[in-house]
């Protein structure tokens, strides 16, 4: 992502919304939305020599895997 769309996405302030529950097929679940600007973080050394802005979401390998990193966690 290129600085231009990030300013833009930024300025607009778009949310993620995660739903979560105790079960994949139903019952009672509850909606965590996050500004787009806590998924806006910089990488430094050791990963990138230089400071690189990043968005810490990955496509999981498969329909089954579900994993919640260190973003949602910290800002949930």
């Amino acid at each position: 992502m290129n600085s231009t769309t990030r300013d833009q996405l930024l300025q607009l302030k778009p949310q993620v919304t995660f739903t979560v529950g105790n079960t994949a097929d139903g019952g009672r679940t509850t909606p965590i939305t996050l500004p787009y600007a806590a998924f806006d973080l910089i990488a430094n050394h050791p990963i990138y020599p230089n400071a690189t802005r990043y968005f810490p979401l990955r496509r999981a390998a498969n329909d089954t895997q579900h994993t919640l990193g260190r973003t949602f966690l910290q800002e949930a």
